[in-house]
């Protein structure tokens, strides 16, 4: 059986800061990207990892509900007393409707896929913001083609996110982020590092024919240098300030 995602990520939590370096990148660009909070406003960090979002905000005086399935990831937030650790499930958020200002995601919301996105307004009041960081089709794009048929996570695209969000979708944009190896085995080695090594898990299953095998472990001694290339598209949504601001995800 498959161990869970949030599983190997929490046993990656020690050294995830040193090796997930696209994935601060994109971080760090969506906090760029963001309007500033305004002091005492409430947001979620949804998938919140050690919590490069929920500090932030934090600094910048806002109050943040930082939620994550990995109890590890969460113990880097714990003595931040303007930061409330939840350990949950994002696809079922235990907080009440239109309660916060506002929500942030990082890679994190493509596990569960772009009908995620409801939920997350749904915790949102009426004239707040969500902020999403997703990568999506194109991710990995590298590998894909150098070894075809290699099991990759199937990343969805930027297409179906962006009708997901329809009529809440102020802007969006599209970054492309890459780091180097040496070779197929240390960019797995450090996909591994990270708690990301469920690559492939979301394809339907199938039997694993001895030539496949074969074939992947003669990649997995290829010397050549490869990049390990995400494309993240980033996500501003704006909820409806209406009396009936969930009417809209009707339109789904």
């Amino acid at each position: 059986m498959d161990t869970p995602i949030w599983q190997k990520f929490n046993a990656a939590a020690g050294q995830y800061d040193q090796v997930s370096l696209l994935q601060q990148q994109s971080a760090r660009h969506l906090l760029d990207w963001m309007d500033p909070v305004l002091p005492n406003s409430v947001w979620l960090d949804a998938g919140c990892g050690t919590g490069v979002l929920a500090k932030t905000l934090a600094a910048q005086g806002a109050r943040v509900w930082a939620i994550d399935l990995a109890p590890n990831m969460l113990k880097a937030l714990e003595n931040d007393d303007r930061i409330q650790t939840i350990l949950a499930d994002i696809s079922q958020l235990p907080l009440a409707d239109d309660m916060l200002d506002g929500a942030v995601s990082n890679f994190a919301l493509h596990w569960l896929g772009s009908d995620i996105v409801p939920e997350i307004l749904r915790v949102i009041q009426p004239g707040g913001e969500a902020w999403l960081a997703v990568p999506v089709a194109g991710s990995l794009s590298e590998v894909a083609i150098r070894y075809p048929g290699f099991p990759l996570f199937q990343f969805e695209s930027a297409q179906a996110w962006l009708e997901q969000a329809g009529p809440v979708l102020a802007r969006h944009e599209i970054r492309r982020f890459s780091q180097d190896f040496s070779s197929l085995k240390a960019l797995i080695a450090a996909i591994r590092q990270m708690g990301g090594d469920q690559t492939g898990q979301n394809q339907p299953s199938q039997k694993k024919s001895s030539q496949d095998l074969s074939r992947w472990k003669q990649w997995l001694h290829d010397q050549s240098p490869i990049a390990l290339s995400f494309e993240v598209l980033f996500l501003h949504l704006k909820k409806p300030a209406s009396a009936h601001p969930l009417a809209f995800l009707n339109t789904y």
